[in-house]
């Protein structure tokens, strides 16, 4: 069966039947009208996209590179073209050429979400994966529907790691609209909002997630330390407490509770805390110097000197213990 073409009908016309051909998988046919349309014209670059994506169909890499590159010959502002060709070179492994076109197609039209996508795949390869992480941040932002919650969370904590806390909050952002009851989302918003210095926005966050799983012993140890940093000594004993609460064996939330208990100067307290910091971790010389200094408040002279030495024992070159011993 041959084509046949009309000759009341338009280039574009019987241009647009070779890409139907094309889409209906009848290549031979699609070629045929191509070709014969490319016969009287010269220089035309949308004819030679379309032969060079009919050449791509049957699997010939090389010729359907050489249609991409006399359509950007003739049309070199091409984006779409550039990414075809990104394309071909990363299907040969040809990856910095590959790297190169992408980035083309993104400086002609850096709306496309779908070219940061199959660049953020080629940065992968390459073992860029930073570079990776900020071509899929801009997939999001181009087509925030097609991430996934999983998605999401992903790509953020992987832009938390490289510090780039905007990104990554957003991120988690956009993962609580997708699901709202989700504990690690806020979780890990209230972490990087933290690190950026939005100390109470992200205290709410760290609220946000107790709410969602009371029984989570470090979403109350988070949130103590953010109170603890703001100032707010009452409610941070108080999430520490909670923490302790669900897991008795913390080596992080006794010597926090201690240090909020010396803010509201309630030193009974705060040695109980310390002592019991030393017994599940002794293996840090601030627990010693600090339950010293409490006991020194409270003129409990000798089991001062008591827990320095024994402070130092397990650390002797410790200077602020030492000191105390003078």
């Amino acid at each position: 069966m041959h084509s046949q073409l009309s000759p009341e009908t338009t280039v574009v016309e019987n241009l647009q039947q070779a890409e139907t051909y094309l889409a209906q998988g009848k290549l031979a046919l699609a070629q045929e009208t191509c070709q014969q349309v490319l016969a009287g014209l010269l220089d035309y670059a949308p004819g030679y996209k379309i032969q060079g994506n009919i050449s791509l169909a049957m699997g010939k890499i090389e010729e359907a590179m050489a249609w991409y590159t006399k359509a950007l010959s003739v049309q070199p502002d091409w984006a779409e073209v550039h990414a075809n060709m990104g394309s071909l070179y990363a299907m040969e492994k040809q990856w910095q050429l590959a790297i190169v076109s992408y980035q083309k197609a993104i400086a002609l039209k850096p709306n496309i979400a779908g070219f940061y996508r199959n660049l953020a795949k080629i940065w992968q390869v390459v073992g860029k994966p930073e570079l990776a992480a900020e071509c899929s941040y801009q997939v999001l932002n181009l087509d925030p529907e097609s991430a996934t919650v999983s998605e999401c969370l992903s790509l953020g904590k992987t832009l938390f790691d490289y510090q780039k806390l905007t990104e990554a909050i957003a991120c988690y952002g956009r993962a609580i609209e997708l699901n709202p009851n989700l504990f690690k989302a806020y979780h890990l918003l209230g972490d990087a909002l933290i690190i950026q210095g939005s100390l109470d926005e992200g205290i709410r966050y760290y609220q946000k997630a107790v709410k969602l799983q009371p029984k989570t012993w470090i979403a109350y140890q988070k949130l103590g330390k953010a109170l603890l940093e703001k100032g707010d000594f009452s409610e941070a004993v108080m999430a520490f407490q909670q923490a302790i609460e669900i897991n008795p064996n913390s080596i992080w939330s006794y010597p926090k509770l201690g240090l909020g208990l010396m803010k509201l100067k309630n030193w009974d307290e705060a040695i109980n805390a310390y002592r019991k910091a030393i017994e599940l971790n002794p293996n840090h010389p601030n627990n010693y110097y600090l339950l010293g200094k409490i006991l020194e408040q409270e003129k409990k002279w000798d089991e001062a000197i008591a827990i320095y030495k024994q402070g130092m024992g397990n650390f002797p070159r410790e200077s602020k213990l030492a000191r105390k011993l003078e």
